[in-house]
């Protein structure tokens, strides 16, 4: 069975776009479109695009290549800003199937149909060619015209509407969903969902319907919402007063889809007077400790001896820091998986053993499929996630919010404590003092000028290093990934015992090594790599406690030759991670702001990871 699961996962994979549409018995201001893809932009931002239909039945159009700040510009430049129409699409896209250009910018169209487009069509190539020798032109180099190219083909031949958008679902293979309207039937729009993300909206009186990736998308107001399942064919038709939506299976049966009430749409997102959305979410941390661990605490999983952590990139670090303590603390046998590698292996599963899927936006493929894999088999699965009705949320045996809120920077920082928060509250509660941390955790904000004269260090250095034992290497794990996100430099991340079988020999003048040493049982070892470091001509940032300042002083060749050092609070061991953390989420931030980088929108990354 298993290599049937893994079979089925194969080459699966989805951009990591954003969708919203509307149509409406009343007519929409479009400038609505642009404000929600401005709450997508964090699912893509290489080019984007909105498309509605005009009182004439003519399609507009209006796509940008790079932010949507951008589009706006263009379309008030353009007067044509404040249109009204009763149906409307828009993406913001983040390119895996051919470059980022106006012609592979979403919407796309042929003929009447428009469309808007998230996931990769494995098969597209032979459609392509097929439609290519029935007479059919094509503009771009996508897999998403190929779908619009298809549904118009298969309207030219006969087909109604909803007819030839049936007949194009049953040919495509892959992973995706879809929006579709047509000008020759502007009172429906069509919508399709497999794996990547789609949610209904439904106004409170029924006159608007709203589809969107995220409810992120949806305007104000919007509290009722249905989350599409696997293989959902959606037409929502307006009848002139009301808009419903009818779900049916591939097999056209009509299905019943429960309605979730009194969603927290976004509405507007603000900085809240931060330059950047980052900066905000990292002075977040320190209060989502303390509101995550209360609200968590009375969910125990402590009951269970063995367990099995399958993540990836940030998600996986929060899990390996958390291994360590369920080991010592509670006598939990933990391991961690990278999702990504563990769903090809053939991994010993056990009876026993919970399987606990972590991922900030519940979406991630490489997990979702893990836990699809485990699942299959019979074993027990349990979720951490940041939003309660993701897919990952949904398939898991049970699940738990990690309740971090909104996190619209495409690096994540609140998420990682908040989960690291959320795993120690679920097995070991009570052991956190929250308030004591939540204070030293301002203290280490309040201290920002400090790492802001470390930035300015840092950016003169050709190699970054963090090092850490046992908990800490966690923490510089997650610090040369944020490092490499935001800055761009090649950071990594290695135990300090491991410095001597074979990094060390990258050590020289260029080289800057920043090493966790506050004062607990790993402090001794480790100073003696940074010493080791030192002696190479090498530079150290030595990340360690107050109360630690006369004994670090007394290491003449590090004090010496120590580009900076830097104190945090004085602590326990299950309180310094949240401290380091916190510290290596706002050194990436001033270095990359130093360089001039955009923090919240990386070049080459998404927010969550649905592409193989």
């Amino acid at each position: 069975m298993q290599n049937d699961i893994i079979k089925m996962c194969l080459d699966w994979g989805c951009i990591m776009c954003g969708i919203v549409a509307f149509l409406s018995s009343n007519k929409v201001n479009t400038s609505n479109l642009l404000e929600s893809l401005s709450r997508l932009e964090y699912r893509g931002y290489d080019s984007c695009g909105i498309a509605y239909i005009n009182d004439d039945n003519s399609i507009y159009i209006r796509k940008s290549v790079g932010y949507v700040q951008d589009l706006k510009n263009d379309i008030a430049n353009n007067g044509s800003r404040d249109t009204l129409s009763h149906v409307g699409i828009g993406h913001t896209r983040w390119a895996t199937n051919g470059p980022v250009t106006i012609e592979n910018a979403h919407p796309h169209t042929s003929g009447n149909i428009c469309l808007v487009h998230n996931g990769i069509i494995e098969n597209y190539e032979e459609i392509k060619n097929n439609l290519v020798e029935a007479g059919m032109c094509f503009y771009g180099n996508t897999d998403t015209e190929v779908i619009a190219k298809l549904i118009d083909h298969n309207k030219k031949i006969g087909m109604s509407f909803f007819n030839a958008f049936k007949a194009c679902i049953s040919k495509l293979q892959g992973s995706y969903s879809l929006v579709v309207i047509d000008s020759d039937t502007p009172n429906q729009m069509l919508c399709y969902k497999n794996v990547a993300p789609l949610v209904i909206g439904i106004s409170d009186d029924s006159r608007s319907i709203y589809a969107a990736s995220d409810i992120l998308a949806f305007p104000q107001g919007i509290k009722r919402c249905i989350y599409a399942e696997d293989q959902d064919i959606i037409q929502v038709v307006s009848d002139g007063n009301t808009v419903s939506a009818n779900f049916f299976d591939r097999n056209m049966k009509n299905i019943e889809r429960n309605i979730s009430q009194d969603i927290e749409s976004a509405g507007e997102i603000h900085k809240d007077g931060f330059e950047d959305y980052m900066l905000k979410e990292i002075h977040e941390e320190s209060g989502i400790v303390k509101h995550v661990y209360d609200k968590i605490k009375h969910k125990s999983l402590a009951h269970h001896r063995k367990i099995c952590f399958v993540a990836c990139g940030t998600s996986y670090y929060a899990a390996v820091l958390s291994s360590y303590y369920l080991e010592k603390y509670a006598s939990v046998q933990a391991r961690c998986e990278i999702a990504s590698e563990f769903r090809y292996r053939s991994p010993i599963m056990e009876r026993d053993c919970l399987y606990v899927f972590i991922s900030q936006s519940g979406e991630t493929l490489d997990t979702l499929y893990a836990l699809k894999m485990v699942k299959a088999h019979g074993y027990n699965t349990f979720a951490l996630v940041n939003n309660s009705h993701s897919a990952i949320a949904r398939e898991a045996d049970s699940y738990s919010n990690v309740m971090a809120g909104p996190e619209i920077c495409v690096a994540s920082t609140k998420a990682f404590v908040a989960q690291f928060a959320s795993l120690m509250a679920l097995f070991m509660p009570e052991k956190l003092d929250t308030n004591n941390i939540s204070k030293n955790m301002d203290a280490v904000l309040q201290n920002n000028n400090d790492i802001k004269t470390l930035a300015d260090k840092i950016i003169s250095y050709k190699n970054i290093v963090f090092i850490g034992k046992c908990y800490h290497y966690a923490i510089a794990m997650e610090g040369a990934l944020k490092m490499k996100e935001l800055s761009y430099i090649n950071a990594q991340a290695y135990c300090s015992g491991e410095m001597k079988h074979g990094p060390i020999a990258t050590v020289d003048k260029d080289l800057c090594a920043i090493i966790f040493a506050p004062k607990d049982e790993f402090f001794d070892k480790t100073i003696t790599t940074a010493e080791e470091i030192t002696a190479r001509k090498g530079n150290v940032v030595i990340i360690t406690n107050k109360s630690n300042k006369e004994i670090i002083e007394q290491y003449s060749n590090i004090k010496s030759q120590s580009s900076h050092i830097s104190y945090i609070s004085d602590g326990d061991e299950m309180s310094y991670p949240f401290y380091e953390a916190i510290y290596v989420h706002l050194l990436a931030y001033n270095v990359a702001k130093k360089m001039g980088k955009n923090v919240d929108k990386p070049r080459n990354l998404a927010k969550s990871v649905t592409v193989e």
